[in-house]
């Protein structure tokens, strides 16, 4: 494998170690923080819905206090003259006020006289379950009446009540209470689709039952919380309970809030892994291109003197690597030795040629004696 090959390996390695970290990074802390966006734009829906249906029965509330801090009414229940039934409670009455049940109780809780909308009852909304919530019963209350009056939601099977209860007196309110009038409106779909349209939420209204509260038990404290869950991709679900006038769970609001957040966090993060990628490769391109020209192209002239010295065998030649790096400092390394084995091989000429000087003189000594003479030197002696 050769060497580029393989710094480009590590580089990739590198490069898809530090590409796979910013991918867990930003999935474990930068993800959740656009999910949390959702949930607290969902929530906020869920307050706009929750509001829209106080705002609602505010509006009964104060219909009911006008109804209740009036002298006309506070007489009528001292004397319960039919004149003011007629000109107050008909079913002008109930449309001019907005609510489908207006009924006037003495100080014992007994009814008086009132008027309620056929739908009531067409529903199936029983008037004991009301009245038993306000702490009314038929002339028999289960507690004392309450003199600031009470309101709120009432559950009756599939139906959500909104409902109040004002003390009756007279409209300077100096005097004691003498009753109270009673107002009540079933929340019907047409309100629904009113609300979805003031709060811009599409919501609905579920029983307060184990599977939609997703917890062990109806309790006032688990209403305090609210879920989040997705039904399908791109919209989350928000519930929170909505209590009723004794505090416990009347309904429980779903809300279906898209992520928007979420959606364009992904498309977000998903264009920027895009673009690390792209940077990615085109570093892995740079650097090939930057280690072919500042490592391999010296390593390749560096091999291609010295096999180029191995061949000729001249060991007077220098490479010509001048950096100022590793390689540069093994080249002028590699022409220290070359220097070093130049001068061994002439000294070992220089041996040589003693050597062969030598040899030739005791030649000619043997070659002379041979003939039967003396060696020249010996001769003159």
């Amino acid at each position: 494998m050769s060497l580029r090959r393989k710094v480009l390996i590590v580089l990739a390695i590198g490069f898809l170690a530090a590409f796979a970290t910013d991918s867990i990074i930003e999935n474990a802390i930068v993800l959740p923080k656009f999910v949390a966006l959702d949930q607290r734009r969902a929530e906020r829906n869920l307050l706009r819905v929750k509001k829209a249906l106080a705002l609602d029965l505010q509006a009964i509330e104060q219909g009911a206090r006008s109804y209740g801090q009036w002298d006309d009414a506070y007489e009528f229940l001292e004397n319960r003259r039919p004149a003011f039934i007629q000109s107050n409670l008909s079913s002008e009455s109930l449309t001019t006020m907005n609510v489908d049940w207006i009924e006037y109780f003495d100080a014992a809780g007994a009814s008086v006289a009132g008027q309620q909308k056929d739908s009531l009852q067409a529903n199936g909304i029983r008037r004991d379950v009301v009245l038993a919530s306000l702490d009314l019963s038929n002339g028999k209350p289960s507690s004392p009446a309450t003199p600031n009056g009470k309101s709120g939601f009432v559950r009756d099977g599939d139906h959500l009540i909104l409902v109040t209860s004002q003390p009756v007196t007279d409209t300077l309110g100096l005097q004691p209470a003498r009753g109270h009038v009673v107002f009540a409106r079933m929340l019907a779909p047409v309100d629904i689709e009113r609300i979805q349209r003031q709060t811009a939420v599409a919501f609905t209204l579920l029983p307060p039952d184990d599977k939609n509260l997703a917890l062990p038990g109806v309790e006032y404290t688990a209403c305090r919380r609210t879920i989040f869950s997705e039904d399908e991709p791109g919209t989350l679900l928000s519930r929170v309970c909505l209590v009723d006038v004794r505090g416990k769970p009347a309904a429980v609001i779903q809300a279906e809030t898209l992520e928007e957040a979420s959606a364009e966090g992904n498309a977000v993060l998903a264009t920027e892994r895009l673009w690390t990628l792209i940077t990615m490769v085109a570093l892995l391109g740079l650097a090939y291109w930057a280690i072919g020209v500042t490592v391999l192209r010296p390593v390749r002239r560096l091999l291609h003197d010295v096999n180029w010295i191995r061949q000729s065998g001249e060991l007077t030649h220098r490479l010509g690597v001048r950096s100022k790096d590793e390689i540069g400092e093994l080249a002028r390394d590699i022409d220290l030795l070359l220097m070093q084995l130049a001068r061994a091989r002439a000294a070992r000429l220089r041996s040589e040629n003693q050597l062969n000087t030598v040899i030739r003189k005791q030649r000619e000594t043997i070659r002379e004696l041979s003939e039967g003479g003396q060696p020249a030197g010996h001769a003159e002696r």
